[in-house]
């Protein structure tokens, strides 16, 4: 067993004693570590005496000094442990921090483009804007142009009676009637009985060239805009020297009356007549048959 001293005046202690004998002072106890320095037995520190002169005790060499080396040593090493921790804690801190940062970083950006998404749409409000003024102001043109244009329509619309020139040739109805029956002229079949509209109108050749009539582009409409043919079947209970079948070609300068027939169903109304320049027809025009 090493011995015992006093850390305060350095008196040799008991293995037991708690209190030096000396000065009554505590005896603190030193965790014994198993290293070479601590195996050397510490001398009590040297205690200053009236006359000035050290106990002979205290007069060892450097034994007291390795002693508190390996205390020093000690303190030393405790306090780098609790550094390392202090370092440690700071660290994850730091690391926990920077994720607020970070979480704060996204935030920002968040709000940065926000703030750019609100200006982009501020920026686009005037061009959306003057968009819809330019479609509103279409939307206001196109009925005026679709007046414009069936005050034109009209200018090309013509009654019954008036000379319709399309082209080098002219139209000119001289009748129109609504019929329930139409007899065989050569009185061989019974009555066609149905609904339809006879109409007879003069055609006229003012060009140079013999002029082809045909029932082909010459529609009836309605005023529901209802388009009707010719009916070829109702065709023959029409006079023959009006028919489209035996006067297909006029030459220059000569007319003839013609007949065609439509049927129509009996709620039909308020009819217009189109009639063309010719076969393959470049000009049009309509002639309203008055019911």
């Amino acid at each position: 067993m090493a011995d015992r001293y006093c850390r305060n005046c350095g008196h040799e202690l008991g293995e037991t004693d708690r209190f030096c004998p000396n000065c009554a002072s505590l005896v603190q106890e030193v965790a014994h570590v198993p290293t070479p320095e601590a195996d050397v037995p510490v001398p009590p520190p040297p205690q200053q005496q009236a006359g000035g002169a050290a106990p002979s005790t205290l007069q060892q060499g450097a034994a007291p000094t390795q002693g508190r080396s390996t205390a020093g040593k000690l303190l030393v090493g405790c306090t780098g442990v609790f550094g390392v921790l202090v370092v440690l804690i700071v660290a994850l801190s730091a690391l926990g921090g920077g994720g607020d940062e970070t979480g704060g970083g996204g935030d920002s950006q968040q709000a940065q483009d926000s703030g750019q998404g609100q200006q982009e749409q501020q920026e686009q409000q005037p061009e959306q804007q003057k968009q819809q003024g330019q479609e509103q102001q279409q939307e206001q043109q196109q009925p005026e142009q679709g007046n414009q244009q069936a005050n034109e329509s009209q200018e090309d619309v013509y009654s019954i009676g008036e000379v319709a020139k399309v082209g080098d040739v002219s139209y000119t109805v001289t009748n129109a009637e609504r019929v329930k029956q139409l007899n065989d002229p050569y009185g061989i079949d019974p009555p066609l009985r149905g609904n339809f509209i006879v109409v007879t109108f003069i055609f006229k050749n003012n060009g140079d060239q013999p002029a082809t009539v045909s029932d082909i582009g010459m529609y009836l409409y309605d005023d529901q805009g209802r388009e009707f043919e010719t009916d070829t079947d109702a065709a023959f209970y029409l006079p023959q020297d009006k028919s489209l079948y035996l006067l297909d070609r006029v030459n220059p300068g000569l007319s003839k009356e013609i007949q065609t027939v439509y049927s129509v169903p009996p709620d039909a109304k308020g009819f217009e007549l189109e009639v063309t320049s010719g076969f393959f027809a470049s000009e049009s025009a309509r002639i309203k048959l008055g019911f």
